[in-house]
C-alpha cells in the first residue's frame, strides 16, 4: 500500500481534508495527515518538523498532496531535505508565483497575524517544486464572489488566481471549475490525484 502525506493550508488543521483523505483511502492509499502551525513557525521550521515526521516512516514510496500553503511547505521540504524516498507530488491551489491577497494582508499588522510566520517567510522567497520528480498542480477557476471583491485576476478560485499556480517547470497543470475550498471536496480532484500518483500525468482523466 502506497502512503500519501496530506499537508493542509493556512490557518487550518487538516480536518478540512477529511473527505479527500477518505476518498483516497478508498482508492487504496495509506493516508496520513501532517499537522503544523503556520502562525507560530516559519516555513523552514515546519519543513524541519515534517522531515522529522518522515524519518519515522519506513515506506519505499511516499507521495505528497498539499493544499494551498501546504504545497509551498512540501517544496520547502525538498529544498532543504532533498534526499527523500520515491513518490509523486500533487498540489491544490498552491500559489507558486505568490499570492496577491496574501501580499496585501502582509502589509497590515492584523494581516500578518492572520497569515502567520509561514506565509510571511514563504512570500519572501521563490519556492520551486523539486525538478527530479513528477509534480502535478490542480487549480480552481470558480470565483464564488470573493475573488472579484478582492480584485484577484480572473480566472481564480476565489482566493488564488490560476496564473499564480503556474510555473513552466511543473510537469502537469490542470484547471477545474471549483473554488479554493472546493478543491478538497470535489470527487474529480480525488480521481485526478489518484491518476497522477499512478501514472505521472492527468491525461487519462482529461480523456475520460
Amino acid at each position: 500500500m502506497e502512503t500519501i502525506i496530506l499537508v493542509h493550508g493556512v490557518g487550518l488543521w487538516g480536518t478540512e481534508m477529511f473527505l479527500l483523505k477518505y476518498r483516497l483511502g478508498k482508492l487504496g492509499y495509506n493516508c496520513q495527515q501532517f499537522y503544523y502551525s503556520n502562525r507560530s513557525k516559519t516555513l523552514a521550521e515546519n519543513a524541519a518538523i515534517l522531515q522529522n515526521f518522515l524519518l519515522s516512516k519506513s515506506d519505499d514510496i511516499i507521495h505528497f498532496v498539499g493544499h494551498s500553503l501546504g504545497g509551498l511547505l512540501i517544496s520547502k521540504l525538498f529544498q532543504d531535505y532533498s534526499q527523500q524516498v520515491s513518490g509523486r507530488i500533487v498540489v491544490l491551489g498552491t500559489p507558486f508565483r505568490g499570492s496577491k491577497i496574501a501580499s496585501r494582508l502582509n502589509r497590515k499588522k492584523w494581516g500578518k497575524f492572520l497569515l502567520g510566520k509561514s506565509v510571511m517567510s514563504g512570500l519572501s522567497q521563490r519556492l520551486l517544486p523539486p525538478i527530479d520528480r513528477d509534480v502535478g498542480v490542480i487549480a480552481g477557476s470558480l470565483d464564488i464572489g470573493t475573488g472579484w471583491l478582492l480584485g484577484i485576476s480572473s480566472p481564480n478560485d476565489s482566493l488564488i488566481a490560476v496564473k499564480e499556480t503556474y510555473l513552466p517547470e511543473i510537469k502537469e497543470h490542470i484547471v477545474l471549475p471549483v473554488s479554493h475550498s472546493g478543491l478538497l471536496l470535489s470527487p474529480k480532484v480525488s480521481l485526478l490525484i489518484h491518476t497522477f500518483l499512478q501514472t505521472g500525468n492527468f491525461s487519462i482523466c482529461r480523456l475520460g
